[in-house]
């Protein structure tokens, strides 16, 4: 009897939920518009329920938080793919767009492998491991945040009837690399998170390793009830041009220098290297907190620890965020790197960050979901 009314229960407060959601998200703040977008919902989450200007959310089913998720209206099939994701429902509306836009999205990512490469002083030859991998999916992902949070990308009344949700418009180019290079992201964090043998350092694995990786520990499903819908033989050629860098798509070659490079960005950030700023800024704020957050496994704190030097280190602007080593040091450092970022996109600083928003974004990793 009281599974039933437990199950009664959720069930009612579900369609609560989803019938209050439109007077909910009347008066809630959007992520990518919250002063503190960074330390409250990271990157990801941050821009994930943005449009993109053929017309879908960016996370598609999965974008977050949830309040702001609208669930399209989308054609889904059965996936005929091997592996996991046989049988698993695809979503073939986004698939479709993002391949009509694959070989641009491949420049997108190779100009951010080229500034990234240039800015540590390697050969644009170079193999990227799975560290380089991470920092690559992340740097990426910030291209879009960085211009919505700096005004870059403007509101678009156009969208306002198609999303429900005005907000910025986001090239469908870019929202097209968002979706590729968030598989790359999820990967190395699940290797991380899980303590993985692969990442416990900068490993070069090739594509078919990284592939069959995330097939065999459910990467490529969604906590949705979907699957990734880019078939095998586009999965591997993204995971093998990120990689070495090679365009194997047709159309033009993958950038060769850091000002070919800085060609193919700017008209997407407006400043190239105040984006690289707000990235590096970025990316060491959320490796500070999850290096902190209780139960991830030792090997992954320090490889976390060691993304936020880095990340410090790549900063032109040697903007690294100073806090007192003392009682509440993390806490401390947390609040500096917000701020840094602000000062970077010329708001004004914040007095301290609330407990909830900490205690939501550092909740164990054990209640995380690692897909």
């Amino acid at each position: 009897m009281s599974s039933g009314v437990n199950r009664t229960r959720t069930v009612v407060g579900r369609s609560a939920r989803t019938a209050l959601r439109p007077l909910w998200r009347r008066f809630a703040q959007k992520p990518w518009a919250s002063p503190t977008m960074e330390v409250q919902y990271g990157l990801w989450n941050g821009v994930s329920c943005l449009y993109s200007a053929a017309g879908r959310q960016l996370g598609e089913a999965s974008a977050r938080p949830y309040l702001f998720n609208d669930q399209q209206s989308a054609q889904w099939r059965d996936s005929r793919y091997g592996g996991a994701r046989a049988g698993v429902p695809i979503n073939v509306s986004a698939l479709r767009i993002a391949m009509d836009h694959f070989d641009q999205a491949l420049t997108i990512v190779g100009a951010v492998r080229a500034i990234l490469l240039s800015r540590e002083n390697r050969p644009f030859t170079d193999h990227l491991g799975v560290w380089d991998l991470y920092f690559l999916s992340r740097f990426s992902v910030a291209l879009i945040a960085y211009g919505v949070r700096s005004g870059h990308m403007i509101d678009d009344q156009k969208t306002t009837s198609l999303s429900k949700v005005r907000g910025p418009v986001v090239p469908t180019v870019l929202a097209t690399q968002f979706q590729f290079i968030s598989g790359i992201f999820m990967i190395c964090r699940h290797m991380i998170e899980t303590g993985a043998a692969e990442i416990i350092e900068n490993t070069s694995l090739s594509a078919s390793a990284l592939y069959e990786y995330a097939d065999q520990h459910g990467v490529f499903l969604s906590p949705s009830g979907g699957a990734c819908a880019g078939s095998r033989a586009s999965i591997l050629q993204f995971l093998q041009f990120c990689i070495d860098g090679e365009k194997i798509a047709q159309g033009d070659g993958s950038p060769s220098s850091a000002t070919s490079a800085e060609l193919v960005l700017t008209p997407h950030v407006g400043d190239v290297a105040a984006w690289l700023d707000y990235g590096t800024q970025t990316i060491a704020l959320e490796c500070t907190i999850d290096a902190a957050i209780s139960g991830m496994p030792p090997s992954a704190q320090a490889i976390f620890a060691a993304f936020a030097a880095r990340a410090d280190a790549l900063s032109s602007a040697n903007a690294q965020a100073q806090a007192p080593m003392g009682e509440g040091a993390v806490l401390d450092l947390i609040l500096a790197r917000q701020n840094a970022i602000l000062a970077r996109l010329g708001r004004p600083p914040i007095k301290a960050i609330p407990a909830k928003m900490i205690t939501v974004r550092m909740a164990p990793v054990e209640v995380k979901d690692l897909s």
